[in-house]
């Protein structure tokens, strides 16, 4: 079962930080696709502070099930078990 991330949030994200909300299949998981952000690493750390400081939701299980694969000049953090409404 998928945790599913609705599109307010999805903006608000996108609003917060640099980067670029997306689908993605990571090492291991067999092509099911998950949420994921595409950004930089700094601008990552940032937006997880920042969250946890508000107490926005989800973010603190979020930030303890990410994983992380590096796309050349940025990176990718993905969150397998969640999606986000299309």
């Amino acid at each position: 079962m998928s945790i599913i991330i609705n599109r307010d949030e999805l903006e608000q994200i996108e609003a917060s930080i640099d980067c670029k909300c997306q689908k993605y299949s990571g090492r291991g998981m067999y092509g099911e696709e998950c949420f994921a952000i595409m950004t930089d690493e700094r601008e990552f750390i940032i937006a997880l502070v920042l969250a946890k400081i508000l107490g926005l939701e989800k973010t603190q299980e979020m930030s303890e099930k990410f994983r992380k694969d590096s796309m050349g000049k940025g990176s990718v953090f993905y969150f397998p078990g969640y999606t986000f409404e299309e």
